[in-house]
């Protein structure tokens, strides 16, 4: 192999987000809830792949509690896949997260409410073919709101998440550093840099869910 064509290693240094504190008004405030299925989150799924996707169940099942104390509207994405999907006859991977299986099911500790809504969809991005839109309408959330983004994977659907939600310039796109997760630490701060850049920077705010307050919540901490 000649020296050209040789695999070349660059090293760089990223810098660690600080988490902004951050007070939330629960009447023009939403939580998206992305792909919290069995498959990706429970040791027995087919790709949980890391302790670090399934560690963020609980810091998850404690912010939807007070969200739904503050009566704040929550919106569920489920992916599903179906045998034909192309990620399996065209990219050739295993198949996950098939229609009707247990690894589909959302799971046990944040099973939705009745009234809270759950959009289907079959691929990373939540407003891809879904009623995502649609839903945001009925429920009369729009651009002056802000939304709480969590779930898995950061650098896949809950990315795409974040940038459907910041495109649209929506007021405050907020994102619970412990409440998402990839597959190592690595891939999860080059993920945070982006968000840290001009681009999105302006409305997208990383923190974690300690640090958010909730409607009266403020008034307790003091």
């Amino acid at each position: 192999m000649s020296e050209s064509s040789s695999p070349r290693t660059v090293t760089i240094e990223l810098e660690v987000p600080k988490p902004k504190p951050l007070h939330l008004d629960p009447g023009k405030t939403a939580l998206v809830v992305i792909d919290m299925q069995n498959d990706f989150c429970k040791m027995e799924g087919l790709m949980s792949m890391t302790p670090r996707r399934r560690a963020v169940v609980k810091p998850i099942q404690a912010l939807l509690a007070r969200c739904r104390r503050a009566a704040m509207p929550v919106i569920y994405l489920q992916s599903i896949r179906d045998p034909h999907s192309p990620e399996f006859t065209v990219f050739g991977l295993q198949p996950f997260l098939l229609r009707g299986s247990w690894g589909a099911q959302i799971a046990e500790e944040l099973v939705p409410l009745p009234g809270e809504a759950i959009v289907e969809k079959n691929s990373h991005d939540c407003f891809n073919n879904t009623r995502m839109e649609a839903v945001l309408g009925e429920k009369q959330i729009g651009p002056e709101w802000n939304v709480v983004v969590v779930g898995l994977g950061l650098t896949n659907c809950v990315g795409c998440a974040v940038a459907g939600f910041s495109v649209r310039h929506y007021r405050n796109v907020v994102l619970p550093m412990d409440c998402t997760a990839s597959r190592t630490m690595e891939e999860e701060l080059c993920q945070y840099q982006r968000y840290m850049q001009i681009g999105y920077s302006y409305n997208v705010t990383l923190t974690v869910s300690q640090m958010l307050t909730i409607g009266t919540e403020a008034l307790v901490c003091t």
